[in-house]
């Protein structure tokens, strides 16, 4: 009885194991590429929506974030920026697939 409780403990570590490598990353990318963005809506000056749209793709293909230009939504109202990216990322985690949902707002300070 104590080795099956061992057995089942054991598996139980691994699982959370295996949990914790698939999913941490995704949480960290995401608390990265919202970092940059929001030095990048600090620091934006008179950049053009554009100019800025592609510094975040950037900042995004470094951080493994799948968003595409289509999903920075940029606003300016009353001379104050904000952007906004809500995207999505599955991890694979071997017995089943989990979809997390990320959103990233940044109003400009």
């Amino acid at each position: 009885m104590g080795r099956l409780k061992a057995l089942i403990g054991l598996l139980v570590l691994t699982a959370c194991i295996v949990y914790g490598v698939q999913v941490a990353p995704l949480f960290f990318n995401n608390y990265q590429f919202q970092d940059d963005v929001n030095q990048l809506v600090k620091f934006a000056g008179d950049k053009s929506d554009d100019a800025l749209r592609n510094e975040i793709m950037k900042k995004a293909t470094e951080h493994s974030i799948p968003i595409t230009l289509n999903d920075i939504q940029i606003s300016k109202v009353n001379g104050t920026l904000s952007v906004s990216i809500e995207y999505d990322v599955t991890a694979d985690l071997q017995v089943k697939q989990n979809t997390y949902h990320f959103s990233v707002n940044v109003p400009q300070q």
